[in-house]
C-alpha cells in the first residue's frame, strides 16, 4: 500500500527552482515519467522502498498552482518516510503553501512510527526477504507429477516432462539455500565492526592479485573472507557462522517439524535434496520419486529453517530482519 502526501501551493513555481532544491538533498530525476523524481539511498542502507516525487500544475482562468505529491509504498523505511515528510517541509518553508495528507483528509504530515532498524538489519533483511521470495515463487510452479509415473520403470519416468521440471527446480532450491546463507555472512560481516576486526586480526597470506584488487576497492575484505567457505556445504558454512556469528546451523537444522501430518527432520531432508541436486548436475541422475508432495516438503524444510534462522538472530543478536513484522 503507498501513502501520498502533498504540498499544495497556489502559485507556479517553475521546475528549475524545485529541482535546485531537491537534487542537493539526493533525489534524482526519474527518467520514466515526466516531472517525476525518486529518492533511493542505499549507503548504509537508508532506503528499503523508496520515495517518488511528482510535479503537478494546475491552471484556471486567474493563476497556475503548483502540487507537490511525494509518495512512499508498503514496507518503506523510517529513512524513507523521515524523506517523505521532511522534503515536503522544508520546500513549504521556501514556498509556502500547505501540506494535504489524502490518508486522513487533513492537512497534516505523516507520523513516523517505523522502527528505525539498524544498517545490518535492513542488510540481512535484504537477503531473507530475497530468500523467502525465491521459495514463494518455487511454490508456485513445481508440478504434479501422475502417479503411474512414479511408480513405472526409470525409462518411462525420465520421460515425462512434470517429473523432469521438478528434477530441475532442485538447483534452483539448492542455490537459493547458498545465496542466503553466503549474503547473509557477507553482509554481516560488511555491517557489523567487530566481526570485520576479527577478519582483520587472522594472520592469512594474500595473493598479490587479490591484495590489489583489495586496495583498489574492487573486492572487499568481507567477499574475500567469503572465499574460505563453501555455503553449498553445510558443514563449511556452518564453520563460517560458528566463527563469525555464534550461530550453530545444525542446532537448527536438527530440528524436528510436522509436514503432511509426518514429523521430519530439517537436515534429513534438506541433506537429500543437496544430494539430489548434486547427482542431478553432475551425474545426470533423475530423481524418479520427485513427487508433487516431495518438492512441497523441501520448499516447507527450506522455509522452516528461515524463519528458524531469523528467531536465532533476534535471540543473539537483537537483529530484527523480518521486515513483515516491523515496517
Amino acid at each position: 500500500m503507498s501513502i501520498d502526501l502533498e504540498l499544495r501551493i497556489p502559485k507556479h513555481i517553475i521546475k528549475k527552482e524545485i529541482e535546485d532544491v531537491l537534487i542537493p538533498m539526493g533525489w534524482v530525476v526519474n527518467p520514466k515519467y515526466e516531472n517525476c523524481y525518486t529518492w533511493y539511498h542505499m549507503d548504509n542502507y537508508q532506503s528499503i522502498r523508496g520515495v517518488w516525487l511528482y510535479l503537478k500544475y494546475y491552471s484556471s482562468e486567474k493563476k497556475t498552482s503548483t502540487t507537490i505529491t511525494t509518495s512512499t509504498s508498503a514496507g518503506r523505511s523510517y529513512e524513507d518516510l523521515f524523506t517523505q515528510n521532511n522534503t515536503l517541509k522544508i520546500l513549504k518553508k521556501i514556498y509556502g503553501g500547505y501540506i494535504y495528507n489524502p490518508q486522513t483528509g487533513t492537512r497534516s504530515y505523516i507520523t513516523n512510527d517505523i522502527p528505525k532498524l539498524q544498517a545490518s538489519e535492513k542488510a540481512l533483511g535484504f537477503v531473507y526477504s530475497a530468500f523467502h521470495d525465491n521459495l514463494l515463487k518455487t511454490s508456485i510452479i513445481i508440478e504434479d507429477v501422475p502417479e503411474q509415473i512414479l511408480s513405472a520403470d526409470s525409462y518411462i519416468a525420465e520421460l515425462n516432462k512434470e517429473l523432469l521440471r521438478n528434477n530441475m527446480i532442485v538447483p534452483f532450491l539448492v542455490t537459493t539455500l547458498e545465496t542466503f546463507l553466503k549474503y547473509t555472512f557477507i553482509r554481516y560481516l560488511e555491517t557489523n565492526e567487530s566481526a570485520r576486526d576479527q577478519v582483520f586480526k587472522k594472520n592469512d597470506k594474500i595473493h598479490f592479485s587479490k591484495l590489489k584488487s583489495l586496495l583498489e576497492g574492487q573486492i572487499s575484505i568481507s567477499s574475500l573472507e567469503t572465499e574460505n567457505y563453501n555455503f553449498q556445504n553445510l558443514i563449511s558454512a556452518n564453520e563460517a557462522f560458528k566463527k563469525y556469528l555464534e550461530i550453530d546451523l545444525f542446532e537448527i537444522l536438527n530440528t524436528s517439524k510436522k509436514f503432511n501430518k509426518r514429523i521430519v527432520v530439517l537436515r534429513e531432508v534438506i541433506t537429500k535434496m543437496l544430494d539430489s541436486r548434486h547427482k542431478f548436475i553432475h551425474e545426470g541422475i533423475i530423481d524418479y520419486k520427485l513427487s508433487r508432495v516431495e518438492m512441497e516438503k523441501y520448499i516447507f524444510c527450506l522455509n522452516s529453517f528461515g524463519e528458524l534462522f531469523v528467531d536465532r538472530l533476534l535471540t543473539l543478536k537483537n537483529l530484527r530482519i523480518d521486515f513483515k513484522k516491523y515496517i
